[in-house]
């Protein structure tokens, strides 16, 4: 679907995978209360997804699945293929080999406790994913007509909305990490520190934006492949020297020095390959409104609360709105204000309906 330039159906088959997963996984998990009914949930949500993406495909391309061998370009085909392949297999490795260490040299309490950590930063990062997969049918096309300027300007957009909506979500749970997590139960507050480290890492990610899709789709997946191995070396070596030593806060920090080395490596390969970067001043003005909003927030948690629930809802309401006045009172770009006026006309006209 995204190769089709079809973005939104591409995010219907992800929220269908997710409905079903659902649907069938707490079921499964009521009736057999046994590890194997999540496993048969995720297996039954995945063929779902596969049946339902074929049949939006070929609601596209009616002729999708029809054999034509005299059109296929196989060493091409599978030249720009298994880079991209064994370079996401080495990312999936990298983001899993700080928990998995820890489960060998730490506990199943303190695995526990991290994998809740790291679930909590999951719908960012699944940001990151999603706005990348929306420029993904841009790339090639732009790459391809051999405009720099125009490649520049929307990774320099992208980026930059990465950053203003992932901020807030991830500088707010930060700042109320202890109470954020005690709404989980009593122990929880262990992981304040391995949680304020990936949310630097995080940040910095959304920060410079795709710059994956950018190598990848402009003719260079073995260069993604080169950084992904180099980073998961790096990761492997240091989750092993520091979870010994550490625990969470070593797995979290490997993880954290692994993400900025492969997004500054990254950041330096575009500067090098379309002399192009993914930065602009707005994101400045993001940085500088969410340190305010984190200070106000800070003082805020000073208050005696009768409840952690309470002072999560109170401090991310009042984060939020600090955030939004500083960036208004910083001023805003006229494409942002054209965004928002588009937004805003498209949810009344669907009011309505």
């Amino acid at each position: 679907m995204l190769g089709f330039g079809l973005t939104g159906r591409s995010s219907t088959i992800t929220a269908a995978q997710n409905v079903t997963r659902l649907l069938v996984t707490v079921p499964l998990v009521l009736l057999l209360a046994d590890v194997t009914a999540l496993g048969a949930g995720f297996a039954i949500a995945g063929l779902a997804g596969t049946v339902f993406a074929i049949w939006l495909l070929r609601s596209v391309a009616p002729r999708i699945l029809e054999p034509a061998r005299d059109r296929w370009a196989l060493r091409s085909m599978i030249g720009f293929s298994w880079p991209q392949t064994l370079s996401q297999s080495l990312y999936l490795a990298t983001l899993w080999t700080d928990t998995l260490v820890l489960a060998h040299y730490g506990t199943a309490h303190q695995v526990g406790i991290y994998g809740l950590v790291v679930a909590l930063l999951a719908p960012v990062s699944q940001l990151t994913v999603s706005v990348s997969q929306a420029f993904t049918p841009r790339i090639a096309g732009t790459h391809a007509r051999g405009d720099s300027a125009g490649l520049a300007a929307m990774l320099q957009r992208v980026s930059y909305w990465n950053l203003a909506v992932a901020l807030p979500i991830l500088a707010s749970m930060a700042v109320l990490r202890e109470p954020l997590l005690s709404l989980f139960g009593k122990g929880y507050e262990a992981g304040a520190t391995p949680l304020v480290l990936l949310v630097i890492g995080q940040l910095v990610l959304n920060a410079a934006g795709p710059l994956t899709a950018v190598i990848n789709l402009s003719g260079h997946p073995r260069v993604t492949l080169f950084d992904n191995a180099l980073v998961f070396g790096a990761n492997l070596v240091l989750c092993v020297i520091l979870v010994p030593r550490y625990g969470m806060a070593g797995a979290a920090t490997s993880t954290l020095i692994a993400l900025c080395s492969v997004t500054l490596l990254q950041v330096g390969q575009v500067a090098r390959l379309f002399r192009i970067h993914p930065f602009r001043d707005d994101q400045l003005r993001c940085l500088v409104a969410g340190g305010a909003a984190a200070l106000a927030t800070a003082a805020l948690t000073q208050l005696p609360w009768p409840s952690s629930l309470l002072e999560v809802v109170a401090g991310g309401v009042l984060f939020v709105s600090v955030y939004a006045a500083g960036i208004s009172v910083m001023g805003i770009r006229e494409e942002t204000r054209e965004l928002l006026k588009s937004v805003r006309a498209r949810l009344l006209r669907r009011g309505p309906t």
